[in-house]
């Protein structure tokens, strides 16, 4: 059972009359109010009803009730003081095939209650609509019970009648919609309720994060820790004007302000009310929403991690191949976010820029934040809007976004007013008499009015020794507070001067807490991200169970320690984190005292290693999250034996490394370098190459191979030595530059014959039968091919074996030996699905279509073509991806269906281009070439056969000849051409 399925059973109630016979259902949807069906209480005649609702009887009466075309009704029930029972969430969005959930009380068999589930067929056609549901039982008693739309993860509607007392044939609900309309006031108590109680709230976005395939079409689904209703107050005004800007559709609304002056509370304020379905903008779109925080130090800055990161929280798959083309997943975002209502909040933006808040920001660390901000702009269409909260902008755009003045704003955040100032001093628990109100308004204009702060000090005044006296607290510190007022004027416009008084009021509030309380603050100020409690408690551990609890206490109390929902977990957990400032300032007292320091940090590594538990079906990144961030923590203490284990030992790197988490990867290992001996610094430094070498970056891959290679050498490492030889081979190969590739790898394959290192060997004559096959030199291919076959075979090498029986099917290909090539591409087939290798599987079908397309066979081909182009996509391999692409294009050409070969064509020349594979760059060019020579566009044939012919000559690759002939046809045409014109 799901957390909301658990909820909506909370909110439920059975309902009886007094000597009546039978019984119904209810619900409640405000506080002190419960709604079900009009015909439930009809024979009530102002007689009051029993509510049962969680083993406890209360009373209620019919407040209104409206029968026959609604039958719908109103009851007031009479709460005991510790009664506080979750409501409702309404929503009216309700589509057909959407599965529904509701939880009643029938008149047999369960009378304690249970659960049913259908499929929704649509709304019927009756005024008012009804919603029509199937593949359910729907018993006597179970009218008036509340109908969950397990899509949205909200209450769509109120079940009234069914189809069958036996069967499972559904039955029908009145929609909320009906609901809300004849109840105009609910709108405004659902809306004042789940501001306060965010208990529906915090469910849905883990119902949501749990499929994020289906996200629902609204709603509030964030987090809202730092948005707290209770304790919010003012910007009224402010809340107004953004909002009219996001109703008006301008695409980025920027706050700017210092650390914890509340941009992030501001924003989720009016991401909570845009996505409300009580919002009072009805004409706003129907949006999903998606957060990324970037003060989640363990969050990299990049732009393809972070587009990476935001796709699946907006529903779009991802897959390693977005990391390896900058550009296209750029494209890809932006044609996601124009097209689609997505509501995007970014926070922590300085996060991604140069600079920190003591020198500024300057600009973005990655120019790709620039171009994506600048395109979104720039576009004709966007359907999406961002919410961006930092601390400075980059000049370049700010200069860029003025140019957009009706898509673009920014909002720089001060403090709240004198009034909003005694409202949050009021909200935070003081009650002040007349003479402590002025103390009170001092105290806010020397902090300009900034929200943490003055909730700190506000919980300082409830302390020991004041115990809420605040002249007290005014005299106690009163030579500091003049002082501050003496300095205020001639800064008073100053943000860092602002900032420093801030940190300096914060540092003095924590040196009051106890001393186990400020002890769990700074400790925990180890953690990058949002832990479970536990994690907190047990930086503790050498005290009593008590003393820890009553430490946590303390920190929640003073708003020092913020509580956020884990998603996807069951039972719920509950994560703390803490304010960025108070992080800072908590983490600064730490670093000052290296015992305590190194102790946090070990702690923390020992639980990320042993308690971390990843959610059910979680990202495979963050089934290894308990590993990195020990990893994180063993750097901080420079236990560089300990990291490196991790990373090496416990083949977390390798583990990255075959997920295709290729720009995780290089962050850790290049920490790592240098902090060893040498074998672990050849170890990083292949792996660092592999990781450039994936991600097409061959310049890099071919340098920090390099560098491993002469520590491999220094230190007599010969295995080393060859490894990294055949990798720079296979660089050199994909660099079109064979005489470099054969060098390297004839080299490798001299040394691992010397250690008698027959895998090793295999690999080498595989690569060296691959370089010769691109030159055209099909039998000494073969040869190469026949001999890594033996070796494989020998040792018991099944990958190898595949990859072996692969290549000589591509080098019989070459010879025109179809049949022969077919027979080894099945042998490479069967064996990748053996040993679920899926690249080897998609090559083996790419090259069974190829062999296809040459008989003749263009279905079958065209068939193996789409199944080839299915993995690569799946498992990220652009080349793979770029080589299926061009031989489907090439059987759409001899099928003469054109239109359809262009698309193919030219983004498989896109995909060379931007690796740098040139061999395949000069194929894509030839059928396009051929592609224009058939529609009769002669002067594009001309210009790209050209282009094909000047690169295969400079490789020297057999398709010259190919290339001369087409231009010879293409000369004899333009001939005639001309002739025909003259």
């Amino acid at each position: 059972m799901s957390h909301l399925e658990a909820l909506l059973q909370q909110c439920t109630v059975k309902l009886t009359l007094p000597g009546r016979i039978g019984w119904g259902t209810g619900f409640f949807v405000a506080p002190g109010w419960i709604l079900t069906c009009a015909h439930v209480v009809q024979e009530a005649k102002g007689e009051p009803l029993q509510v049962r609702w969680q083993k406890r009887e209360l009373e209620a009466v019919v407040e209104r009730s409206l029968p026959d075309l609604y039958d719908l009704a109103l009851l007031r029930v009479t709460l005991p003081a510790d009664a506080n029972p979750p409501c409702v969430y309404l929503d009216q969005d309700i589509r057909s095939r959407d599965p529904l959930y509701l939880f009643g009380y029938p008149d047999q068999d369960f009378p304690n209650g249970c659960p049913v589930t259908f499929s929704c067929e649509g709304l019927t056609g009756d005024e008012p609509a009804l919603i029509k549901f199937v593949l359910g039982q729907v018993r006597p008693g179970m009218s008036g019970s509340p109908l969950l739309n397990q899509r949205t993860g909200q209450v769509c509607g109120i079940v009234k009648f069914t189809r069958d007392r036996s069967f499972d044939l559904g039955g029908g609900a009145v929609p909320a919609a009906v609901i809300l309309a004849q109840f105009p006031k609910l709108m405004e108590q659902q809306r004042a309720f789940h501001q306060s109680d965010q208990r529906w709230l915090q469910w849905l976005e883990g119902a949501i994060a749990a499929n994020a395939t289906t996200l629902p079409s609204t709603r509030a689904t964030l987090s809202l820790s730092t948005y707290d209703p209770t304790t919010w107050v003012g910007r009224d005004t402010l809340i107004a004007a953004l909002s009219r800007k996001l109703q008006e559709h301008y695409r980025i609304l920027a706050i700017i302000g210092i650390t914890g002056i509340g941009k992030t509370a501001l924003a989720k304020r009016l991401v909570f009310d845009c996505l409300s379905p009580f919002s009072s903008s009805p004409t706003s779109p129907t949006r999903h929403f998606a957060r990324l925080n970037f003060d989640d130090r363990a969050l990299p800055h990049d732009f393809i991690t972070a587009a990476t990161t935001l796709l699946p929280k907006l529903g779009h798959a991802t897959t390693p191949d977005d990391q390896k083309d900058p550009q296209r997943l750029l494209a890809r975002l932006l044609q996601i976010l124009r097209t689609t209502p997505y509501l995007v909040q970014i926070d922590s933006l300085e996060m991604l820029l140069e600079g920190d808040d003591e020198q500024g920001w300057t600009t973005f660390k990655d120019e790709l934040w620039l171009s994506f901000f600048q395109q979104l702009l720039a576009g004709d269409e966007c359907q999406s809007q961002f919410i961006l909260t930092s601390q400075a902008l980059p000049e370049a755009l700010e200069i860029a976004a003025d140019r957009y003045p009706r898509y673009w704003h920014r909002q720089e955040l001060g403090g709240l007013s004198e009034t909003e100032q005694l409202e949050i001093f009021q909200k935070n628990g003081l009650e002040p008499d007349a003479s402590a109100i002025d103390y009170l308004k001092r105290l806010g204009q020397l902090y300009d009015g900034h929200p943490l702060v003055l909730q700190v000090i506000a919980k300082d005044i409830l302390d020991r020794p004041f115990h809420g006296n605040v002249a007290h607290y005014w005299q106690r510190y009163q030579a500091e507070f003049d002082a501050l007022e003496r300095d205020r004027p001639s800064r008073r416009h100053a943000p860092r001067a602002l900032q420093l008084r801030v940190m300096q009021r914060v540092e003095q509030s924590l040196q009051r807490l106890p001393v186990d309380a400020r002890n769990l603050l700074c400790r925990s100020a180890v953690y990058r991200r949002p832990v479970p409690e536990a994690f907190w408690l047990a930086i503790l551990a050498d005290l009593p169970e008590d003393r820890q609890w009553n430490a946590l206490e303390v920190l929640k109390s003073h708003n020092l320690a913020e509580e956020e929902l884990a998603i996807g977990t069951d039972p719920a957990v509950t994560l703390l984190l803490q304010h960025n400032l108070i992080r800072r300032v908590a983490g600064d007292r730490l670093q000052a005292d290296p015992t305590a320091w190194n102790d946090a940090h070990r702690i923390a590594a020992h639980l990320w290693q042993t308690a971390y538990e990843p959610a059910p079906d979680a990202p495979n990144l963050e089934t290894l999250r308990g590993s990195l961030e020990a990893f994180h923590h063993f750097c901080e203490l420079d236990d560089w034996t300990a990291a490196s284990d991790i990373l090496i030992a416990q083949n977390v790197g390798a583990q990255l490394e075959t997920w295709a988490y290729y720009r995780e990867m290089l962050p850790l290992y290049e920490r790592l370098l240098g902090k060893l001996d040498v074998t672990i610094d050849v170890a990083c430094e292949i792996s660092i190459g592999n990781a450039f070498f994936r991600l097409s970056s061959y310049p890099q891959a071919v340098d920090h191979y390099q560098r491993s290679l002469a520590i491999a050498h220094h230190i007599d490492d010969f295995q080393g030595q060859g490894k990294i030889l055949n990798n720079l081979g296979l660089v050199y190969q994909n660099l079109s530059d064979y005489a470099k590739s054969i060098e390297y790898i004839q080299q490798a394959l001299t040394i691992v014959r010397k250690l008698s290192y027959r895998q090793g060997e295999g690999i080498a004559l595989g690569n060296l039968g691959l370089a010769h096959c691109c030159l055209g030199d099909y039998l000494q291919a073969i040869e190469y091919h026949q001999q890594n076959l033996s070796i494989a075979r020998d040792i018991g090498d099944r990958e190898s074996e595949g990859n072996a029986l692969g290549n000589l099917g591509l080098a019989y290909y070459f010879l025109g030996n179809y049949p022969q090539a077919i027979d080894n591409f099945q042998q490479k087939l069967s064996i990748a699905c053996e040993i679920g290798d899926r690249r080897g599987e998609g090559i083996a079908l790419g090259s069974l279509g190829s062999a296809h397309h040459a008989l003749g066979n263009y279905p079958q081909a065209i068939e193996y073509h789409q199944q080839n182009l299915s993995i690569a996509r799946e498992i990220g391999d652009r080349r793979s991806e770029g080589i299926v692409l061009v031989n489907w294009g090439g059987t759409l050409l001899k099928l003469e269906r054109y239109t359809e070969a262009q698309p193919h064509l030219q983004t498989s020349l896109e995909i060379f281009k931007a690796l740098g594979d040139r061999t395949n760059e000069a194929e894509a060019l030839l059928r396009l070439a051929e592609l224009h020579h058939k529609t009769g566009q002669l002067d594009l044939a001309r210009e790209y056969c050209d282009a094909a012919l000047a690169i295969a000559t400079e490789l020297g690759i057999p398709l010259v000849k190919e290339c001369e002939e087409l231009r010879a046809l293409l000369a004899a045409d333009v001939t005639v051409k001309e002739q025909h014109e003259g």
